[in-house]
């Protein structure tokens, strides 16, 4: 199964508060029958901009931490846009991480 909508990278919006968290997210998913979580990242260049960088940087240290601690849950990076003006803007920009790029 493939969960396509879950904030499990921690600090990063309004999903897990902490890495623990996040892993016990992941963890219960995982027991559900997740094999593939999309880590819907809750993104608003109105309020903040977005440094894909950054996200990308911390999405690979979250994936590493996973599999780590032998969770086998694939992970991809995605996001939740906040529709608007600035959100077509970073998506032409390529400021917007799209599964399957």
């Amino acid at each position: 199964m493939i969960g396509l909508h879950g904030h499990y990278l921690p600090w990063v919006d309004d999903g897990a508060s902490s890495l623990e968290e996040a892993l016990q997210m992941l963890r219960m998913a995982e027991a559900g029958g997740v094999r593939c979580a999309v880590l819907t990242l809750t993104m608003d260049p109105a309020r903040a901009p977005i440094v894909r960088a950054e996200l990308e940087r911390k999405f690979g240290a979250f994936a590493l931490l996973v599999e780590r601690r032998g969770i086998h849950v694939r992970e991809r990076l995605g996001a939740e846009l906040v529709h608007g003006p600035a959100a077509s803007g970073a998506v032409d920009r390529g400021k917007v991480p799209f599964v399957g790029e």
